[in-house]
């Protein structure tokens, strides 16, 4: 009888990967078939991605995507977040749905109604849009089984790289400075105007000078 021969890391995480990737097409029939890698994601200004998906990039018309062996670090549920991302993109390709620009960086609302759609929650961004992605609780129950696999096969993941972590865009304050007179309807002018031209301004009316008021 031949003995069997241990699955090695890689090949490990890659079947759990591939096993979860099933689950969530028999939850949402409407996301493709791919194939599923784990390879190094490569340095770049930011660090490093979590994934990716390339349409028709494999003999036959097959999709890839891609899932960074340095995010492995974060974890299964982490992990299984990337890839229901990148899933997303690959349902907004087969639908013929434009969902990104800027090179395939900024995800823009397409796409976050389309991931939402497969159960993962995302924040916006503000160069790559609504990217920064989170499995719910509420979500990870549902492939219970299959995160416990992927977890347990996570033995190891790629050192040397560190990955890049969007950061949510956080809301701008806008403030308003501008020059007002003492009137009941006042006269107003703008801050930036005033200081540019070095003013000394005087309101005829209510015979008063004029005075900054700002507004965040």
């Amino acid at each position: 009888m031949t003995p069997r021969v241990k699955a090695t890391p890689s090949l490990a995480i890659i079947d759990a990967l591939d096993s979860l990737a099933g689950q969530v097409r028999k939850l949402h029939p409407e996301v493709p078939d791919n194939i599923v890698i784990v390879l190094a994601s490569g340095k770049t200004r930011r660090g490093a991605k979590h994934g990716h998906f390339a349409p028709l990039s494999w003999k036959d018309d097959h999709h890839e995507i891609l899932i960074s062996s340095e995010s492995l670090a974060r974890g299964a549920q982490a992990t299984l977040g990337t890839l229901i991302h990148e899933l997303a993109h690959a349902t907004a390709n087969a639908k013929g749905i434009r969902d990104t620009s800027n090179n395939g960086r900024y995800h823009n609302d397409r796409f976050r109604k389309i991931a939402e759609g497969l159960g993962i929650e995302l924040e916006k961004a503000d160069t790559i849009g609504w990217s920064v992605t989170t499995l719910p609780d509420s979500t990870a129950a549902k492939y219970e089984v299959g995160l416990k696999k992927l977890e347990k096969s996570i033995t190891t993941y790629r050192m040397g790289l560190a990955v890049a972590e969007a950061v949510p865009a956080k809301p701008r304050k806008k403030s308003k400075a501008y020059m007002v007179c003492g009137c009941a309807d006042p006269v107003t002018v703008s801050k930036q105007w005033f200081e540019r031209n070095e003013l000394s301004l005087y309101c005829s009316t209510c015979e008063q000078g004029f005075e900054l008021v700002e507004e965040v």
